[in-house]
């Protein structure tokens, strides 16, 4: 029986860490790239001068540029004509700087509503992370309502909750496990020893999936898309993105457009 239960490359654990703000991002980064991280950055956009669009490109070549609001406004206390002000025009801040459409999200506040769900599909974004931690590595059933496993600041708890995931991959396997975690640069100010200890612990390990946000939901939504015979024969894949799947103790991959036949 075909089972969804791999990741890129018949991995089984993905890791992806979501910093909000663009605060202090510079040394963020560099501790990432160190330690094989890729980070998704949630900016803000009212303050950041066109000028210096060009050096964010480059700062956060090889990591995700998402949404996170063009004044940090909560959502829910905004009319609809504002959510178009505070998000679609931020977007398109987002893409001068990045180069690239930006179709993610961090909810400012964490705050959001149904009515803020359907008014950011309107504007094109296809994810968005909440604040609602669940201390759990399940990937969601609803992208827009996406919750992380935990919030990491400068004390140990981020250690603490990556070495729980490093033993989590050690026992009675499920399903595909993915640490999500979120922060922002300024709670390290003064301390990014702490988040070198958390990267240290958590990057470098290849039975892990280190992928942006959007890496992440692309993949699943693409493995969610599988067209599976009725005799689990036939597999086919109907998107631009290669999925990995399981039959028996065997593990194949389905590339864009193709059938494969077991």
């Amino acid at each position: 029986m075909i089972c969804l239960d791999v990741l890129k490359d018949g991995k089984r654990n993905a890791v992806a860490v979501s910093f909000d703000d663009g605060s202090f991002d510079e040394e963020v980064v560099r501790i990432f790239n160190r330690y094989g991280i890729k980070g998704t950055f949630n900016l803000i956009t009212n303050a950041v001068d066109p000028g210096d669009y060009a050096r964010l490109r480059r700062l956060y070549q090889g990591h995700e540029l998402a949404c996170h609001g063009t004044y940090h406004k909560s959502l829910d206390v905004l009319p609809a004509a504002n959510i178009n002000l505070e998000i679609f025009q931020h977007r398109k801040v987002m893409e001068e700087i990045a180069g690239c459409p930006v179709c993610g999200l961090a909810y400012a506040n964490g705050r959001y509503t149904q009515e803020v769900i359907h008014a950011l599909r309107a504007a094109g974004i296809v994810y968005a992370r909440t604040a609602a931690c669940t201390g759990g590595y399940q990937f969601p059933e609803d992208f827009m309502r996406w919750n992380p496993t935990c919030h990491i600041n400068a004390g140990h708890n981020g250690v603490q909750e990556a070495a729980a995931f490093l033993k989590a991959m050690e026992g009675y396997f499920s399903g595909p496990r993915l640490f999500f975690a979120y922060s922002h640069g300024h709670e390290f100010q003064g301390r990014f020893e702490r988040l070198e200890e958390f990267c240290s612990l958590i990057g470098g390990n290849q039975d892990i999936w280190y992928a942006s946000t959007m890496e992440l939901y692309e993949y699943v939504t693409a493995q969610r898309s599988l067209r599976i015979s009725a005799d689990n024969r036939l597999i086919y894949n109907p998107t631009a993105v290669e999925v990995w799947f399981s039959c028996g103790d065997q593990i194949y991959s389905a590339g864009p457009g193709q059938t494969v036949r077991l």
